[in-house]
């Protein structure tokens, strides 16, 4: 999106305030609202400075509970430590643009994840002076990630089940799908036929 170019520019704040100059402030005002992206601003220790509207009901917390919120206060324990090592770094090492994908838990309880771009903002001297990021919500596509790794766990598991099961029979098996194809066999058929290689089965 627009936002999100102007973020990789580091030009996102620097856009608004131009506008704000040049636009009835009504007019700005309504750009930073209707913003369907969370948006928001800290100082160099992580402390909230602005968010917009779409920030406050994502987190489903007041807009002026956030100001004055350290941003890792929403973020679970488990997850905290990461992404406040990946800002430190991206502070440290004067990195402009960073990206993190972690978690929050709303006012009501609600996890939600988001996935943020970070820009570190510095002063006329060249020092960390905040930061600015826009986040939005991917909690959809985590849970879509993690449907389709739950099946995979579980067809995996399928597989090793009906592996130990084959392997334990004292007979000769062989499994054949709906359409003919030879799926597996166990190892007293492979004893059996010599000949018969996993690739001709499998």
């Amino acid at each position: 999106t627009w936002l999100e170019q102007l973020l990789a520019e580091g030009r996102l704040f620097e856009y608004w305030a131009h506008e704000a100059c040049f636009v009835p402030r009504e007019d700005y005002r309504l750009l930073v609202d209707q913003a369907s992206d969370i948006v928001y601003r800290t100082d160099v220790n992580g402390y909230f400075t602005f968010c917009n509207p779409t920030a406050a009901r994502i987190t489903e917390y007041p807009a002026e509970k956030l100001v004055g919120t350290r941003f890792t206060e929403l973020i679970p324990p488990p997850h905290r430590g990461l992404v406040s090592r990946s800002v430190l770094r991206q502070y440290l090492d004067r990195t402009p643009n960073s990206y993190q994908e972690f978690p929050i838990i709303t006012g009501t309880g609600r996890t939600v994840w988001v996935g943020q771009n970070v820009t570190l903002n510095l002063d006329e001297r060249g020092e960390p002076a905040g930061f600015q990021a826009i986040a939005r919500d991917i909690s959809d596509r985590k849970r879509a990630e993690e449907e389709r790794e739950q099946q995979y766990h579980a067809a995996e598991q399928a597989r090793s089940e009906l592996r130990s099961v084959l392997d334990a029979a004292f007979a000769p098996m062989l499994v054949v799908l709906l359409d003919g194809t030879m799926r597996t066999a166990n190892r007293r058929l492979y004893d059996m036929f010599p000949t018969l290689t996993h690739q001709a089965v499998e």
